[in-house]
């Protein structure tokens, strides 16, 4: 019986490339250290949204496609929604500032996107933030 190889190693003993890793999630997430990071994520934001909740805030979901800038300046993914020009959202700060009139402390955890070219691996196009 002929076996095939694993694209990647789960257990983590080789190195492989990030491509390969990407195109082999589930075998990816198997390696203790990749399953770790989301485990520490996980906690972190569950520490702050306890934290949070306990001192009164409530927990909002704004939108993350929307029709026009939200802050003037800064450069948007842009895409096309039912034919019409729609973008990513960069911050939930407009949507808060609404909701605040009726709901005074509300916070959000979410991703939101930045489409800022950069000359570094460093630089995030999509990040979590935490907003309250």
């Amino acid at each position: 019986m002929l076996c095939t190889p694993l694209p990647i190693d789960p257990i983590g003993r080789l190195e492989s490339n990030i491509d390969n890793r990407l195109n082999a999630r589930a075998l990816d997430l198997r390696n203790q250290k990749t399953a770790s990071i989301f485990k520490i994520r996980h906690h972190a934001l569950q520490s702050i949204r306890k934290t949070l909740v306990e001192l009164g805030f409530i927990e909002v979901n704004t939108p993350k496609i929307i029709g026009s800038a939200s802050e003037g300046g800064a450069n948007l993914f842009s895409l096309k929604y039912f034919d019409k020009q729609a973008y990513l959202a960069q911050s939930p700060q407009l949507y808060k500032e609404q909701l605040t009139i009726g709901l005074e402390r509300v916070f959000e955890i979410a991703s939101f996107y930045r489409a800022e070219k950069s000359h570094t691996v460093r630089h995030l196009t999509e990040f979590t933030s935490v907003d309250s």
